[in-house]
């Protein structure tokens, strides 16, 4: 298991049978920022033997946890394109694809609500889909996004918009 600390600038690893502190990744996040949006580190998964988190900004940090579960060694830093915190994140292992949310609102926006999926084999970008209204999506940018699930049985991420559309209308 692994726990988000903005205190100390790293991700704690945890072995959540007994409730042992294993180690810590190496302190190279932003930690505790002006507020949540410009903070990290933030949403944290396991994906086989790798250990995924946001930052800020917009960065997903993976460490190797086969090098060692005390202090494991970060193997990439992958800018995701926004301006705020890199989020919440799921894992699908039957493709290897890791999906991060870019979900914070700004306020006078320029920052558009997204989510992206990253390989876990290769580290790099395979997809971003923006919620703004275009191309089917719906239209995150008045309540941002929240979390993101990987669904097993469809083989598909759902995604949580807790407001949709323009407050004026």
């Amino acid at each position: 298991m692994a726990v988000s600390s903005r205190s100390s600038k790293a991700v704690a690893i945890f072995n959540a049978s007994n409730d042992t502190m294993l180690g810590m990744t190496p302190q190279v996040f932003a930690g505790v920022g002006v507020d949540n949006p410009h903070s990290g580190p933030n949403g944290t998964v396991i994906a086989g033997y790798q250990l995924w988190a946001g930052d800020y900004p917009s960065t997903v940090r993976v460490f190797d946890l086969r090098t060692s579960l005390t202090s494991p060694k970060q193997i990439a830093a992958i800018n995701t394109g926004g301006t705020l915190r890199a989020d919440e994140m799921d894992y699908d292992p039957k493709d290897g694809l890791v999906a991060v949310t870019n979900g914070d609102v700004q306020a006078g926006g320029g920052n558009p609500q997204f989510v992206t999926l990253i390989s876990t084999k290769t580290l790099q970008i395979t997809k971003k889909v923006v919620f703004d209204g275009s191309n089917g999506t719906p239209d995150a940018s008045q309540g941002g996004i929240g979390s993101v699930l990987y669904d097993s049985q469809t083989g598909k991420f759902l995604v949580s918009i807790p407001e949709v559309g323009d407050r004026k209308s």
